[in-house]
Order: structure tokens, then C-alpha cells, then sequence
């Protein structure tokens, strides 16, 4: 797969350009349909007794999809500079101890190639971002960029 710009260098060769967002209409049980994700969440979390009795894990068929939107821009490594940044989980007030997102999993059905459009994961965020909602107990307000 070509690796000069945002995602593969696809575009020219479909010819469509789209970033779209398909609501969930149906989800079931995450230990069902993904059995070996579901172990690595109990692995990364010290075991199934960690994780919250009660709770809805399921995996939904909601998506947002990139064809080739970007293609035709040359590729930038991530930076404060770079647009498009957000925070997950735009229906619920962040908390420190927010249930909604304890453990975020990102679905990938193929290999993505170096420079060809995957999502960037801000994992230096953490810390700064941990302390911000300590910070304010409040949560924050509503958050965009990009």
C-alpha cells in the first residue's frame, strides 16, 4: 500500500472521499462475540472479578468509517497543530471515575500500514488528562477541537 499521504493513496483509485458515523441499532455480549478480546480486557484489568457486575459489555454495530477522507492531504505526524482531535465518549460528562470508559477497544479489521490513516492514540495523555479531572471534580464542560 502507498505510504505518502493520509490514507494509502486509496482515493484516486475509488474515487470516494467520505467520513461517516453509522449509529448502533444492535449489540451483543463482548465475551460471545469476541472471546479471546474479551480475556485480553479481563488480562488488562486483573481478571473477570474486576470488571463491574451489572455492566452492559457488548459490542455494538455502530462505526465510523474514513473512506479515504484525507487522501489527498499529505501526512502529518500527530501534534498539538494536526486537527481532528477529540474525546471519546461525547454523550456522557467525564469523571475521574467514569464507568462509561474505563477501558476503550478500537476495533481493527485489517492491517493498517504506517502512514495510511489508523487512529492516532494520545497515549502521553493520560497523566495530564487524569489530573485535569482531579483537578475538577466537576467534570469538564462540553469539549471540542479540530
Amino acid at each position: 500500500m502507498p505510504q505518502g499521504n493520509r490514507n494509502g493513496g486509496c482515493a484516486a483509485t475509488h474515487g470516494v472521499s467520505l467520513l461517516a458515523a453509522s449509529p448502533g441499532h444492535e449489540s451483543a455480549a463482548g465475551a460471545d462475540v469476541a472471546p479471546r478480546a474479551w480475556a485480553a480486557i479481563c488480562d488488562l484489568v486483573g481478571g473477570a472479578q474486576r470488571v463491574k457486575q451489572g455492566a452492559d459489555y457488548s459490542f455494538g454495530d455502530s462505526f465510523i468509517i474514513n473512506f479515504h477522507h484525507g487522501a489527498d492531504q499529505p501526512w502529518e505526524p500527530p501534534s498539538p497543530r494536526v486537527a481532528g482531535w477529540h474525546k471519546d465518549g461525547d454523550f456522557f460528562r467525564h469523571f475521574l471515575d467514569s464507568p462509561e470508559q474505563g477501558l476503550l477497544t478500537i476495533v481493527l479489521w485489517s492491517d493498517i500500514a504506517p502512514r495510511s490513516g489508523g487512529t492516532f492514540a494520545a497515549t502521553d495523555s493520560v497523566r495530564p488528562i487524569a489530573q485535569y479531572l482531579a483537578d475538577h471534580p466537576e467534570g469538564p464542560g462540553r469539549l471540542r477541537s479540530g
